[in-house]
């Protein structure tokens, strides 16, 4: 599993990891702009470090970046605010990854449940975005029933949720799409204006 983003509180580092030590499944993490938030990194990620379980790495460009969502069973995507959208999530279904988030900001708008990954309700709380998602549980215990989903998988089952994330990027993320989509609320918007 990958978990990829700032090590910081917003992106949900703690439950990745708590999540992923609960499935003894590996996490590798990549994370960016340590020195601005190194303490955030020693009190909350630097403790759980252990080779084989909870790994940290390092990578120097996007093919390393590329390579390092591909090779990944599913992306973790725990976010606890209202993301406005998650390019790390387009970033991994476009290698074929399948992605695991709480459902906070645009993920219900990228992620589609059990077709390119996961969705998970983050708490009991009451939002808007709740969702009728296949994962019942919450929080942590929902990333984990996530996680045991996509590792239980077989694998034409899993190749083609693989499959899906890759079609759904190319048929809505492309350039050429968001282009398109743009065009389109400009053109609305001078027509009613």
């Amino acid at each position: 599993m990958a978990f990829l983003g700032r090590y910081i509180e917003e992106k949900g580092v703690v439950g990745a990891i708590s999540a992923a030590k609960k499935t003894n499944h590996r996490l590798r993490m990549i994370g960016d702009d340590l020195y601005r938030v190194l303490p955030y990194y020693q009190k909350n990620v630097l403790p759980h470090l252990k080779k084989g379980v909870v790994e940290d790495e390092t990578f120097f460009g996007e093919e390393d970046r590329s390579k390092f969502l591909g090779n990944a069973k599913a992306l973790l995507f725990p976010i606890l605010w209202e993301e406005p959208f998650g390019m790390v999530m387009i970033e991994a279904m476009s290698c074929g990854t399948p992605v695991i988030a709480f459902n906070r900001g645009s993920v219900s708008e990228i992620v589609k449940d059990g077709v390119t990954g996961f969705i998970i309700d983050q708490d009991n709380e009451n939002r808007s975005n709740k969702g009728k998602w296949i994962i019942k549980k919450k929080g942590v215990e929902g990333l984990t029933e996530a996680i045991n989903k996509i590792y239980n998988m077989d694998n034409r089952e899993y190749d083609q949720m693989r499959h899906n994330c890759r079609r759904h990027v190319e048929e809505n993320f492309t350039v050429e799409k968001m282009v398109d989509g743009y065009e389109g609320v400009y053109n609305r918007i001078l027509n009613n204006g």
